[in-house]
């Protein structure tokens, strides 16, 4: 956070943000820059994770259209719309009895959160995929199975 010093007056304890005067941030930053973004093959790698995570999220959206409403986000940021708390948290659940971690957002905790690291290898984001696709499944599954017996 970079702010002008002429409004920077703050009381003591008045800003006490996350990422403000964080040192060991602004280092971490400035090697991060320097290590990936010397050159482009940092962002080619990145491209291509992207094109392949977004691929790979528009086939498990078109595989469970009983489920999942649409796919939202940027980059390697995205979600997932279930529409129902309720389903997400059941995802949430089945993802992290196979070790995956997911996080919901939307205003009533309707949308899954992805968010893998830029620097993931692509087996990691495969294999993080494939939790999340037999997640979805059995959520699926369980729905076909209580409508059928309605």
């Amino acid at each position: 956070l970079m702010i002008n010093p002429r409004i920077d007056v703050w009381k003591p304890a008045q800003d006490n943000g996350t990422f403000r005067g964080n040192n060991m941030a602004f280092v971490t930053s400035k090697a991060m820059i320097e290590l990936f973004w010397k050159n482009d093959e940092f962002q080619k790698s990145l491209n291509n994770k992207i094109a392949f995570f977004s691929e790979e999220l528009d086939k498990i959206i078109t595989q469970y259209p009983n489920v999942l409403l649409r796919k939202k986000g940027l980059g390697l940021m995205q979600g997932l719309e279930l529409g129902k708390p309720e389903l997400t948290e059941q995802v949430v659940a089945n993802c992290f009895e196979e070790g995956l971690i997911v996080e919901t957002c939307g205003p009533m905790d309707e949308i899954l959160k992805l968010m893998p690291a830029l620097t993931i290898e692509k087996d990691t984001l495969m294999q993080g995929l494939a939790i999340l696709n037999k997640a979805i499944e059995k959520l699926e599954v369980a729905a076909v199975s209580k409508a059928s017996n309605l």
